[in-house]
């Protein structure tokens, strides 16, 4: 149902807005009610969601239900899709026109929307795009990614599309390693692309033999993949995991291309048209092996931000007097507990310290390089 929307957007005039099927229902309404959409395809599981905010999302007209079971005040989607007529005339887009809205991962509190045009289409054309994947017309590919991802829309259309590769779509209700095993076992796979945790969680796992049959090559992006990750995964498929970077403002900006060495832990290189540079607060190139922030040009003297390139210590909590008495481990489970209630199951901190105070500058900010710098200790001692 996904996919057929989301072509039904490329051809038309709309803009489409997906959800990420794991968020909580807190963040699954204001991301309707942010985006103001006008329509909704859904499922019976959500249904009755949508129906107890829908009067709080004046701009939802269109509901539509997919399921073979009708609704009070929805349209079926397989009806309509039956009595719609072959014949099509797609638009005349420009690059220029809106296409799609993703709604970032909320690191700073609820996602935020990032608006993308036909232009995002476009990019997958370029050489320097094609370079990265180098797919083939005889490709097999898998993209294990949620199609409410930026990701999935690269992954599982553009790039593959732009190939004339195959799409490999399996419906998982959630990452599995065992059955994701079994798949590339099972079917011609050539190429796959997935979050770190992902390859994390079939090495995790006690499996056999993981030489996969027609693998040939694996892509990683969403988050960094440790070295020891890399090397156990060279070591058990005698493959190696390219890395990519992105974020869904801009999608894919950097990454190690196929045929390029892999550096551990490196995210490659800038992806034309991209220039990506490490800079420090005064927006100053950095030279190599410096540590800095991460900057997009996008013009000669207009930077779109600065971005951490690389940060241990991703938030800190100061625990109340009352607090301070309870077992660390026990309060460790708590807050990740609640970390996945608020915000999602895949956001929860993996490791939480406790500290009997913060380095602080004279102003009172946190200084967050002492607390790098302690963290990178601790990892090399380990």
């Amino acid at each position: 149902m996904q996919w057929l929307m989301r072509l039904r957007v490329l051809w038309g005039t709309h803009k489409s807005c997906h959800a990420f099927h794991l968020a909580p229902r807190t963040l699954r309404f204001q991301s309707l009610k942010q985006s103001n959409a006008h329509s909704i395809v859904t499922t019976d599981a959500l249904a009755p969601e949508v129906d107890s905010v829908a009067s709080e999302c004046p701009a939802l007209k269109t509901k539509l239900l997919v399921s073979d079971h009708g609704r009070e005040g929805w349209l079926d989607f397989r009806s309509l899709i039956q009595s719609a007529s072959p014949d099509h005339t797609c638009i005349k887009s420009k690059t220029t026109d809106p296409m799609v809205i993703f709604f970032t991962s909320g690191t700073t509190g609820f996602p935020k929307m990032a608006k993308h045009s036909h232009g995002l289409s476009l990019r997958h054309s370029f050489p320097s795009s094609r370079k990265l994947l180098q797919l083939k017309a005889s490709d097999v590919f898998w993209c294990l990614s949620d199609p409410g991802w930026i990701l999935a829309v690269m992954g599982a259309v553009f790039e593959p599309w732009t190939a004339g590769s195959t799409v490999f779509i399996h419906h998982l209700p959630q990452f599995d390693p065992k059955v994701i095993v079994e798949t590339l076992f099972k079917y011609p796979i050539t190429q796959c692309i997935a979050a770190p945790s992902v390859y994390r969680m079939i090495l995790q796992e006690n499996f056999g033999s993981l030489r996969f049959p027609t693998l040939e090559h694996c892509t990683t992006g969403g988050e960094a993949m440790l070295p020891e990750e890399q090397e156990k995964w060279r070591q058990r498929t005698g493959l190696l995991v390219h890395q990519v970077y992105g974020q869904s403002e801009t999608g894919l900006t950097c990454g190690t291309l196929r045929g390029s060495q892999v550096k551990p832990g490196s995210m490659g290189k800038a992806i034309p048209p991209f220039d990506v540079q490490v800079i420090d607060d005064e927006g100053n190139v950095l030279p190599p092996n410096t540590e800095g922030n991460l900057g997009i040009r996008i013009k000669p003297t207009k930077p779109i931000g600065l971005f951490m390139l690389y940060e241990v210590v991703k938030a800190f909590i100061v625990l109340t007097p009352q607090f301070l008495s309870h077992d660390p481990d026990q309060l460790a489970k708590e807050l990740q507990e609640h970390v996945k209630a608020v915000t999602a199951p895949y956001k929860y901190p993996r490791k939480v310290e406790f500290v009997p105070e913060l380095p602080k500058t004279i102003t009172g900010k946190i200084k967050r390089s002492e607390l790098r710098e302690k963290e990178s200790s601790q990892m090399q001692r380990q």
